[in-house]
């Protein structure tokens, strides 16, 4: 018995603390691209520029995320191979290797979407301001012009404020 416990303890003392703590970082990483995902929930359109830059950035903190896990799933194997991992150890890691790996597909296809929504959402948040922009022209005009008219009181100009009235109803 005492030949056991030293092997256990002397695998304790191999297993390689830096794997546990890339694995932490990665699912810390992984949380992270989630609660940012979360944070474009109910944004303003005015915001959509700035959060699309921002789940940009994500989605690169996600790609490294990636990478990292393919590296730890190699060295998991190595740890295996090596008997450094005793079989507990060696499903736990493999526990959470699968679920780092699926939340990472999870959250890559969330933040694909998302970009396609918020650059959908930039592009139409930028075309009604420019139609909304070129409605206050239209109107500044014709407030000019009706002004104008009315100014003037002559009988003859009632047809030309008539017009512009017929003008400003069509372009409603």
């Amino acid at each position: 018995e005492s030949m056991s416990e030293l092997r256990r303890k002397f695998n304790e003392f191999k297993r390689p603390k830096g794997f546990e703590e890339k694995l932490e970082k990665a699912l810390t990483t992984l949380s992270n691209v989630e609660m940012g995902l979360d944070d474009t929930t109910g944004i303003d359109g005015a915001e959509c520029g700035g959060a699309l830059m921002e789940v940009r950035a994500l989605i690169r903190m996600l790609d490294g995320a990636q990478e990292r896990l393919k590296d730890l799933v190699e060295t998991r194997e190595q740890l295996v191979n090596d008997k450094i991992l005793d079989e507990e150890s060696a499903r736990e890691t493999l526990r959470s290797l699968q679920y780092a790996k699926t939340k990472s597909k999870e959250l890559y296809e969330r933040g694909a979407t998302c970009v396609e929504r918020l650059e959908d959402c930039v592009e139409m948040f930028e075309r009604l301001k420019n139609e909304s922009d070129e409605i206050e022209r239209f109107l500044e005009q014709m407030e000019q012009r009706l002004d104008r008219y009315a100014a003037s009181d002559r009988p003859e100009e009632e047809a030309i404020v008539n017009e512009l009235i017929s003008e400003w109803n069509r372009n409603e």
